[in-house]
């Protein structure tokens, strides 16, 4: 189980080194050896953090093996009118080793939980749904052995997209780095009971994780979802056993993957209460954004967790 969060420390002065948070060289993390690449080693800077030294380890590597595949996702959204430059791999892995907790990263390390995998996802105004739909719709697809086939779609239904637009949100569009949960969909995790009604299994995942940790919005699903279906033979595992599996006739209840929007929050359409969900179906090339009834199991459906934050300059 996850270790308590430790109490808040103070800021570190200049001249208070070794005191409160820690500083840790591009070079270390904690006295282990560490080698990040060069244009992290060629900053000047220090990485603040109050992680352990193999918990900083983890999210070193983690930021590292993702970060040149999520700016490739996220290639068509760098050149749309509104979005700030990409972050650069420095930048990320300084935000994230400062803003990451023990406990959050106990949590995600722990034994027997679905992996977590970093992302760099674009947080927009309700307005600008169109970006989300450009990031999902702007990855071409390769599936098993077969050519390259036709660009990826989405599906909004226009009862979401005008319940969403109508909603307050974020007045800017940012980068955030993320670790979300992408692998192993096919069953429940632990802390999810799919038998209770959506409503009641949200709350108990919400209970369930550390301080800071959240579930999915809008944002993160379509960066998970364009990384899902920009696969490639050979080079995305992770994707690729997903779309197997179920290719091969396995796992045919979840042949469309529902991940539930959680952080979206309950809204009421056509009387009823209901949940954002987004479903992914790789053999159609398809996502959908739709609704799910919070007083009904969804056995099918999955709650994912993460953790987000801003890239400090």
């Amino acid at each position: 189980m996850a270790s308590k969060r430790p109490p808040e420390a103070a800021p570190v002065k200049p001249s208070e080194a070794g005191v409160g948070r820690k500083k840790v060289k591009p070079g270390e993390v904690d006295g282990l050896s560490m080698t990040i690449r060069e244009d992290i080693v060629k900053a000047a800077e220090t990485y603040e953090t109050e992680l352990e030294g193999p918990q900083a380890e983890w999210v070193r590597k983690g930021i590292e093996a993702r970060y040149e595949r999520t700016r490739l996702v996220n290639g068509p959204l760098l050149k749309k009118e509104g979005v700030p430059p990409f972050p650069s791999m420095e930048a990320a892995l300084k935000s994230a080793l400062k803003q990451l907790t023990r406990e959050q990263v106990a949590y995600m390390m722990e034994e027997g939980r679905p992996t977590f995998s970093f992302q760099m996802k674009l947080v927009t105004p309700s307005a600008r749904l169109d970006l989300q739909k450009e990031l999902v719709c702007g990855q071409p697809r390769r599936l098993r052995d077969g050519p390259e086939s036709k660009y990826a779609n989405l599906n909004l239904f226009d009862t979401i997209r005008a319940k969403l637009a109508s909603r307050p949100s974020s007045e800017r569009t940012d980068w955030k780095w993320e670790f979300c949960q992408i692998d192993q969909m096919i069953e429940p995790q632990k802390g999810d009971d799919a038998s209770l009604v959506l409503e009641d299994r949200a709350e108990q995942m919400k209970h369930s994780r550390p301080t800071g940790m959240r579930g999915m919005d809008r944002h993160s699903w379509a960066a998970l979802t364009a990384d899902l279906f920009r696969c490639e033979k050979g080079r995305d595992s992770r994707a690729s056993r997903l779309i197997d599996s179920m290719l091969r006739g396995e796992h045919l209840q979840n042949i469309r993957c529902f991940i539930v929007l959680d952080e979206e929050g309950e809204f009421t359409l056509d009387g009823y209460g209901v949940l954002l969900g987004g479903s992914y179906s790789p053999g159609q090339g398809m996502a959908y954004l739709q609704q799910f009834l919070v007083d009904h199991p969804w056995s099918d459906a999955r709650l994912l967790s993460s953790v987000s934050g801003p890239i400090e300059t």
